[in-house]
């Protein structure tokens, strides 16, 4: 199958990581085959996560633990009860260098979390679009007519603040129109 994430050079000044989704081995690939790229050259990281819809919040969060250490990440919730808290305890093993994220409206979920955690904890720059706010547990009950019933069963929450229908807010917002991969470079060469 494809792999969950690829890394290559954009240029001899920047880096693209590409994250299709937050599955295991998501945090493994990760670890054996980008970091010790990424430990070779400081220059700024582009990390895509435009169309990231699907994994694991706790795959996501072994991968965003390498960038921040962050004793309370944040929760999920249910009701108005922690079911959960969310850390990313390592020491951080990519410091130091600028962070450019990639969102469009289908980067939900883990990848949602991923962006907004580097955001909030290493002040990363996104560019794109709004991202929807649909980060939370859901679980699938099966019908008997064949279909299904999505039930989301806790939210994710900062300590201090919801993502959940407020999302991710990029630092350069592109139109509708522009929304192709070279607008999203050169919005990102605005950055560097």
């Amino acid at each position: 199958g494809n792999p969950p994430l690829a890394l290559k050079n954009l240029s001899k000044n920047t880096v693209l990581l590409k994250i299709f989704h937050f599955y295991p081995p998501a945090a493994k690939v990760f670890q054996e085959k980008i970091m010790p790229s990424l430990k070779k050259s400081a220059v700024p990281l582009i990390i895509d996560l435009r169309n990231c819809t699907a994994g694991e919040i706790k795959e996501a969060l072994k991968v965003l633990d390498a960038f921040i250490q962050v004793k309370e990440f944040g929760y999920l919730r249910q009701k108005d009860q922690t079911i959960q808290s969310l850390s990313c305890p390592a020491p951080v093993q990519i410091p130091d260098r600028l962070l450019i994220i990639w969102t469009n409206a289908a980067t939900i979920g883990p990848g949602e979390i991923f962006a907004a955690g580097l955001q909030k904890y290493r002040n990363a720059l996104i560019v794109g679009v709004s991202t929807p706010g649909l980060v939370g547990l859901q679980k699938f009950f099966p019908l008997n007519d064949g279909t299904g019933l999505l039930l989301t069963t806790a939210v994710f929450q900062f300590p201090q603040e919801k993502l959940w229908l407020k999302g991710v807010k990029p630092t350069i917002e592109l139109d509708p129109q522009e929304r192709n991969r070279e607008n999203y470079l050169q919005a990102t060469q605005r950055l560097i």
